[in-house]
């Protein structure tokens, strides 16, 4: 499996096409944005531990959202459920999980090395875990790639289109900035647009097709 060099307006174009998405169902996903929101909230009271919890469980709600934007653009009325299927399916919650342990991983790593090392260590480190991540989820879910395989492709698939995504950063950047002046207000809105985006990009990046993607994953096949 092979990923396409995208040009260098999908790093926005997709925002726009994500936006698109999300307001053809903006109740439900501000629902499903809600629901997160709530876990979150109660996950940053579990002393010590909510970091790497919230690490943990970071794929399935990525999964989540990925799932309800392949619905949303399929179906003219997807259900709400469709945030929760990824947890529903034994093999898909077990690579998830693996993809979590692979996070909670990098926390403990950046917290041991953060009193030795600098930040220009750390950067890099990071950089590799987001680019282990963008694609892995939605090539796991959609796919049935085995985590491994689709780490790896991920960060090959990240390589190849390094400039397109640093003009997504800079886009998510912008959108956190505008968070930021609206005291967070807007994040019901941001958060499902991005996911929308990457759900897009990750189309775009696999070269699947509008017309055909039904048939490539519906999610009777992915779950």
């Amino acid at each position: 499996m092979n990923a396409k060099l995208l040009p260098l307006k999908a790093g926005w174009q997709c925002f726009f096409d994500g936006w698109a998405l999300f307001k053809a169902h903006y109740i439900k996903f501000i629902i499903g944005t809600a629901i997160w929101l709530a876990i979150e909230l109660v996950i940053a009271f579990i002393p010590v531990a909510g970091p790497m919890i919230d690490g943990f469980l970071f794929p399935l709600f990525y999964a989540g959202f990925l799932n309800f934007a392949f619905e949303a653009s399929h179906e003219k009325d997807p259900k709400i459920m469709s945030f929760f299927k990824p947890i529903t399916e034994l093999k898909l919650l077990l690579q998830f999980s693996l993809l979590g342990m692979v996070i909670v991983g990098f926390e403990l790593l950046a917290i041991s090395i953060s009193s030795v090392m600098s930040f220009s260590v750390l950067l890099p480190l990071a950089l590799v875990m987001v680019s282990a991540l963008i694609f892995s989820v939605p090539l796991i879910l959609f796919d049935q790639i085995l985590f491994h395989q689709a780490l790896k492709l991920s960060v090959e698939t990240c390589g190849k289109n390094f400039v397109v995504l640093i003009v997504i950063y800079f886009v998510l950047m912008g959108l956190m900035i505008l968070s930021a002046l609206t005291f967070g207000v807007v994040l019901i809105a941001v958060i499902p647009v991005v996911f929308c985006a990457l759900y897009i990009i990750y189309t775009l990046a696999f070269q699947i097709d509008k017309g055909d993607d039904k048939e490539r994953f519906t999610p009777k096949q992915a779950h």
